[in-house]
């Protein structure tokens, strides 16, 4: 998608003067690449002459020697000689890209599909990206017969061929299908005619060599955390054939009791919210003495939906309470002490609509949506505090596949997938949080 740049891959970190890269889409759909010395100045911003097609395949890969930054789309090097590349900035630079103290990221809100992320340690050569894109099937240059198609299994029977290819024997795949009439966690698991019906079932239950294929088109609101870790040579696979399946992390609850109109299409519901997102530093009223509001950061894991649609949240640090509510927009107002929990809730429905009778919902969106650092969890549910230093140990060798993780609610500083472990395996999925990053590793 146009219209702005997308970024598709990058460590990029503005602090302590790091050494910074990045691969973006720019506004005109064209591959971008930029090198910086300190994550603020760009000494080299190259970019593809030609747009890449919408709805293909490309490789697109860049390389830097430590002096030279070269530029692929599937097996072609760009080159200025050749008209299809501009080096819109070309100044000095050498030295090996240092790895920053800032997050690796791939995807942030990069409005396309991201698969088959490498990274090495050295630069690969000419003939090492012809060879990587011939053994994914792409070639040649936008507009000029590139792009290939996607072989991602289609149904049940294509994957379990796929997994036999990643050394899966089919007597070590479970299944889940949560609208399966027969689906229960009761089950073996063992077949598509009877399987599990949660994710994390399968996240407590498999051991290295296993996989798991979820039923395609569901989504699982649940949050998966991972009990064991595979190995180098021998995996845990979650897979989902076709368009795949979705993991939300949304745990609604309907929300009872009488809206009181309070002004214009504005209503307000008296709730003790007892989930609420507690820090190491204390509960989240951090607004001036005696306010009725809750700022940014406040009860990061809460949300509202009308149906099945969420409510935008209101963020406000001042200290009134808001009367100008947006069509589809809510906001949580606390008592005045300095360790409350939401006293009451507002809304306006997108349709101006009086809520009494509506169904309306308050979620609790987990942090993560799958977490593999397998953390302390605190009372509420949540990963141990709002800080993220109660890591145990990582999970390792973990395969994804056709999974779409999709957080809905606005958490600062959170990712849809975490690990602290090494050797994951990423095919064919896709990463969101309300436009914000990808995935966070």
């Amino acid at each position: 998608t146009t219209g702005s740049e997308k970024v598709l891959l990058q460590h990029w970190e503005t602090a302590g003067n790091q050494r910074s890269w990045r691969m973006i889409l720019d506004t005109d759909g064209k591959f971008k690449v930029e090198l910086s010395s300190n994550g603020t100045a760009v000494e080299k911003s190259y970019v593809a002459v030609t747009a890449l097609d919408a709805d293909e395949w490309f490789l697109c890969t860049f390389t830097w020697d430590g002096t030279s930054l070269r530029m692929y789309i599937n097996d072609t090097e760009l080159t200025t000689g050749a008209s299809t590349l501009t080096k819109t900035t070309d100044t000095s630079l050498s030295g090996d890209i240092h790895n920053s103290t800032g997050s690796f990221e791939i995807g942030e809100a990069a409005q396309s599909d991201v698969d088959q992320v490498r990274i090495y340690t050295g630069a690969a050569t000419a003939s090492e990206v012809s060879s990587i894109a011939g053994s994914l099937g792409v070639s040649g240059l936008p507009d000029g017969g590139g792009g290939g198609s996607s072989s991602w299994p289609a149904d049940n029977a294509a994957m379990l061929t796929w997994l036999a290819g990643k050394g899966i024997n089919s007597a070590d795949v479970r299944y889940v299908d949560k609208s399966h009439g027969s689906a229960s966690d009761s089950n073996a698991g063992t077949s598509a005619s009877a399987p599990w019906a949660t994710i994390d079932k399968a996240a407590s239950t498999l051991t290295a060599g296993m996989a798991v294929i979820i039923g395609e088109g569901d989504t699982y609101y649940e949050q998966v955390t991972l009990d064991n870790s595979g190995t180098a040579g021998n995996l845990i696979w979650f897979v989902s054939p076709g368009n795949g399946a979705t993991i939300s992390g949304l745990d609604s609850t309907a929300l009872s009791g009488t809206w009181t109109n309070t002004t214009g299409n504005q209503w307000r519901l008296s709730w003790g919210l007892t989930r609420y997102y507690q820090t190491s530093t204390g509960y989240h009223n951090n607004c001036t003495t005696g306010a009725s509001c809750i700022d940014d950061g406040h009860w990061k894991g809460t949300g509202i939906a009308h149906g099945n649609t969420q409510l935008n949240r209101r963020h406000r640090d001042g200290p009134s309470v808001p009367t100008d509510l947006a069509q589809g927009e809510c906001f949580f107002e606390v008592g005045t002490g300095s360790e409350e929990a939401p006293q009451y809730v507002h809304v306006r429905l997108a349709s101006n609509a009086d809520p009494n009778g509506e169904n309306m919902y308050s979620f609790s969106n987990k942090k993560y949506l799958m977490d593999f650092q397998s953390p302390a969890h605190g009372a509420d549910g949540f990963p141990g505090g709002d800080t993220e230093t109660e890591v145990e140990s990582g999970r390792s060798y973990i395969g994804i596949g056709g999974l779409h993780f999709k957080h809905h609610c606005g958490i600062k500083k959170a990712h849809p997938v975490r690990t602290a472990g090494q050797g994951w395996h990423i095919e064919h999925c896709s990463f969101s949080e309300n436009n914000a990053i990808g995935l966070g590793i």
